[in-house]
């Protein structure tokens, strides 16, 4: 019998659940490098180290709670407002946290009834202060969040292993073979298209367009596709690349939209689109749109 990949022994773990998805995680992390995947790696580094307090999260890892305040004499009372943006705001809950501590939450998720958001000191005292008394504040949310966010990284590396796998990707050696470094990147740009970015529906991009100076027919309606997608989800972005993201996107819709459009500014507008999704590190739809725009220009 044929023994098993690198790649297919790990895919046959997550399947089966049968190994903490933390230690799963380091090995699709030797598989990124040997891989040359960047970009991969990237993810994998920050889902097992965490994202920090100040680093944008992926939006599977952002969760919606309820926010309420200690009443003295109600006990605690959810938190109102008419600025539905600010309680939109106050409502939005970014977990950060090192997949191994989201792991072992969602294996506890079934002893509660709810758990608290680790709102910092500094939030809280902001949040408190804006409120009529001085008092103290706290975000509650569903139980099954912390599981929510184990199952969503975990399938998305079923499905980016499954990407490689169908590729002939098996990462067996320490270096890949030259077969395996071209067939790789294809298979994860289709795999961040589909799961990473919310760019839907561009799948097979890179075979359908030309890879010449000029864009094609097909070239410019993927690009168009794709600026329309960016300004429709553009509260995915991080807000300080937001403005400039849909600036580049709307030079593209509106370049588009004329009778012969210019190959050279919407180039030059597509450039800028890659320089700020470039800028935006561990964000899944500026990692969509990478690699979309890798597979065009």
């Amino acid at each position: 019998m044929r023994p098993k990949s690198f790649v297919s022994q790990i895919l046959e773990d997550l399947v089966k659940d049968s190994t903490s998805l933390s230690e799963v995680m380091r090995r699709c992390r030797i598989v990124a490098s040997r891989l040359g995947l960047d970009e991969m790696g990237s993810w994998i580094d920050r889902e097992l180290k965490g994202y920090g307090e100040v680093a944008e999260v992926p939006p599977y890892r952002t969760k919606q709670g309820l926010p309420q305040a200690y009443n003295p004499y109600h006990g605690w009372q959810p938190i109102m407002s008419k600025d539905k943006d600010f309680l939109s705001t106050i409502s939005k809950a970014p977990i950060g946290s090192p997949i191994s501590i989201v792991e072992r939450d969602a294996k506890n998720s079934c002893k509660q009834s709810q758990i608290e958001f680790g709102w910092s000191a500094e939030h809280r005292n902001i949040l408190s202060s804006m409120l009529d008394f001085n008092t103290n504040v706290r975000l509650l949310l569903n139980p099954s969040a912390p599981l929510e966010i184990y199952e969503t990284v975990r399938q998305l590396l079923i499905d980016w292993l499954l990407e490689l796998e169908k590729a002939g990707v098996a990462a067996d050696d320490a270096v890949a073979s030259q077969s395996e470094l071209q067939a790789a990147p294809t298979a994860t740009d289709r795999f961040i298209v589909n799961n990473y970015g919310t760019v839907a529906n561009l799948i097979g991009i890179a075979n359908q367009s030309s890879q010449s100076a000029t864009l094609t027919a097909q070239g410019l309606a993927d690009l168009g596709r794709l600026a329309q997608q960016v300004i429709q989800n553009s509260d995915l972005l991080p807000a300080e690349i937001r403005q400039e993201a849909l600036s580049a996107s709307k030079d593209i819709s509106d370049e588009l939209a004329r009778p012969s459009p210019n190959q050279h500014r919407l180039k030059e507008a597509s450039a800028s689109l890659r320089k700020v999704a470039e800028s935006a590190t561990g964000n899944l739809l500026a990692q969509g749109i990478l690699a979309v725009l890798r597979s065009l220009l």
